[in-house]
């Protein structure tokens, strides 16, 4: 009975609690966005009525669409969409593709509750773009082993957008442009208008290809159209001249080598040499060139091999004279040029004398500038007589220098020259174009004295002899002095001498005089004569002055009275030792003394102690052998020994 009750109740609770009936929906409005020529999208605005209980009632809608300038219904249809109604303006979206380009549409949007109410918008009209026409790819241009320019002709119709474009696609694997292995040019933006011709060059080619290659049209939303294909076969590489390996060697005074590496890339390769006194180019040949064929000096197939022009072609070049060249090479594919480098050929060496430079007394170096003209021996020539036509005396070592410019030579030392004698030289130079030694302009130098100081003999406290040697050379004869240095720096010399004749000889000493005792003085042996501008000095020695007699007597009294001092201050250290001795010795036996007193005092004291201890034992001894005294009677108290009444203490 009860379980009937509660089916009741929930039964009419459930009853109680459905909503009504929602009213229908408002009709809804439909737009169109993104239109292209084969898509568009819908957009749609929803006001649904709010239920009469707090639940909303739910629904679909549906976009109806058809080429028709004024009917929705009998074409498309999008796929129904979930919607819940409520109270406010809800948007909804729908892309679409498909459609007829260049075509006239109708679009409804169509909302349905859950009744079963459906409203449909108003149809609202619109049209798609014209698709571009096919594009149309044309043959490529300029092609080469590793570039072409790719042409073709576009009509976008106005479709200009970020996706609306073109480029060019390529492949040279697969049977289509766009392969497996399609390749792209840079997407390019395309502008309204008609017909225009496209074009743009690649440079990533490989040679020896063939490649599909065709113009693609992009529309707004990225479709891609493809034109016809053409083929473009690349062909095989020209051949390579390496750049900056064209040279030359062996610049003789009328001919050269020249050699040079190429690449015949696996094709039969004419190489050549080009020449010309100009360096100007017109195009990329020489503009007044001379050719010469070149001989291959290894294989030149696949790969770089040197070739070069030997000597001996019959080409006369001008001594001298600078030429510039470089190598070209030619295949069935095209012609290569080299680098353009230069040479210059052999000319008559230019001279020019220099100064003599660390002139000695047996030695100078001697030297110039010199412009060797490409290659050069050179030397020097000296000697004591004034050059002649062809000869200015002794022929040195020859040295090698290479050059087309004035410039300074390595200085060759010349030895073994005599001291004081003017010498006459000039620089020389020879090659193969001279034919005969070239020369600068005579020079001459002198070389210096050489004066040897000697040692300081006959020393006194007071003088010296200084001794020395020089070699008066070709001037015959040559004063001579010594300088020294004072203790207070001053720079003293001595008299003049004179010596003659051309060999080393012992110089008469010169007597140093008005010396200090016991002083060390610096000298030196100096040497002037007619040929020469400045005095020459030689090696700095020195000697010590020795001391005097009474420096003698005092330094021997100085060095007794040391001996003296030295035995008194012993006999004063003995006399403090034997002193420190004696008071140890009495110290020692005042300490005994005082060791000994203090035993016997600690004996007597210890006897003291024993007798103390002794007398206290017998007291104590005593004390307990005393009788005790009887107690008092009642009424009497103990004074001492006694009992003595109380009364007769008061009385007292």
């Amino acid at each position: 009975m009860v379980l009937g009750v509660l089916c009741v109740l929930v039964v009419g609770s459930l009853l109680a609690s459905a909503p009504a009936l929602a009213a229908a929906p408002e009709t809804p409005e439909v737009m169109v966005e993104s239109v292209t020529a084969t898509s568009a999208t819908f957009h749609g605005v929803l006001s649904p009525i709010e239920a009469a209980e707090p639940n909303n009632l739910g629904g679909t809608y549906k976009f109806l669409y058809r080429a028709s300038r004024t009917e929705c219904t009998g074409g498309s249809v999008t796929k129904p969409s979930a919607l819940f109604f409520g109270g406010v303006h809800e948007e909804v979206f729908r892309s679409v593709s498909g459609l007829l380009a260049n075509t006239e549409y109708a679009v409804c949007l169509s909302v349905t509750n859950l009744e079963g109410e459906t409203r449909v918008s108003a149809p609202v009209q619109f049209a798609t773009r014209a698709a571009p026409e096919k594009p149309e790819t044309k043959a490529a241009a300029d092609v080469t082993a590793t570039s072409a320019v790719l042409e073709g002709t576009l009509d976008p119709h106005g479709m200009a957008s970020a996706k609306a474009g073109w480029y060019f696609a390529y492949d040279d694997e697969g049977s289509s442009c766009t392969g497996a292995g399609e390749q792209r040019t840079a997407q390019e933006p395309e502008v309204e208008g008609a017909a225009l011709p496209e074009k743009t060059e690649v440079t990533n080619l490989e040679p020896d290809r063939t490649y599909r290659v065709c113009l693609v049209a992009t529309d707004e939303v990225g479709d891609a159209t493809p034109g016809n294909e053409v083929l473009v076969e690349t062909p095989a590489p020209a051949p390579e001249v390496v750049a900056g390996a064209a040279g030359y060697s062996n610049a003789a005074p009328f001919e050269a080598t020249l050699h040079a590496e190429v690449n015949a890339e696996d094709q039969a390769t004419t190489v050549y040499f080009q020449y010309s006194t100009s360096p100007v180019l017109v195009g990329k040949s020489l503009a007044t060139p001379t050719d010469v064929p070149a001989a291959p000096g290894s294989s030149i197939g696949a790969g770089f091999g040197n070739v070069g022009v030997e000597d001996g072609t019959g080409a006369v070049l001008a001594a001298g004279t600078v030429y510039y060249f470089q190598a070209v090479a030619v295949n069935p594919t095209g012609t290569t040029y080299g680098a353009v480098e230069h040479f210059e050929t052999l000319g008559v060496p230019m001279v020019q004398t220099g100064a003599a430079e660390e002139v000695t007394a047996a030695s100078a170096e001697l030297g110039g500038e010199l412009d060797a003209g490409g290659e050069a021996e050179y030397y020097v020539e000296y000697g004591t007589a004034p050059c002649s036509v062809n000869s200015c005396g002794t022929k040195s070592a020859a040295r090698i220098v290479s050059g087309n410019a004035q410039a300074s030579v390595v200085p060759i030392i010349v030895t073994g020259l005599e001291p004081n004698t003017t010498y006459h030289y000039w620089l020389v130079a020879n090659n193969a174009v001279a034919g005969k030694p070239v020369h600068g302009a005579a020079g001459e130098f002198t070389t210096k004295l050489a004066p040897l100081t000697g040692v300081a003999e006959d020393l006194t406290p007071t003088s010296a002899q200084i001794t020395g040697e020089l070699n008066p050379g070709g001037g015959g004869q040559a004063e001579y002095w010594v300088e020294y240095l004072l203790p207070s720096g001053e720079v003293q010399r001595s008299a003049i001498a004179i010596v003659s004749g051309n060999t080393l000889a012992n110089l008469t000493p010169i007597l140093l005089s008005g010396l200090e005792p016991n002083m060390t003085y610096y000298y030196w042996l100096v040497a002037k004569s007619s040929l020469t501008s400045e005095p020459v000095r030689g090696e700095v020695r020195q000697f010590t002055t020795p001391i005097s007699q009474a420096e003698v007597q005092a330094q021997e009294a100085a060095d007794t009275r040391p001996a003296e001092e030295l035995a008194a201050a012993n006999a004063a250290k003995q006399r403090l030792e034997a002193e420190e001795a004696r008071r140890a010795q009495e110290a020692a036996a005042a300490n005994a003394a005082k060791q000994k007193q203090y035993g016997e005092i600690t004996a007597e004291t210890a006897g003291l102690q024993r007798l103390q201890a002794q007398a206290g034992k017998t007291n104590a001894k005593a004390k307990k052998a005393k009788p005790k005294p009887a107690s008092c009677r009642k009424g009497s108290v103990k004074k001492k020994t006694k009992c003595v009444s109380k009364k007769s203490k008061k009385k007292k």
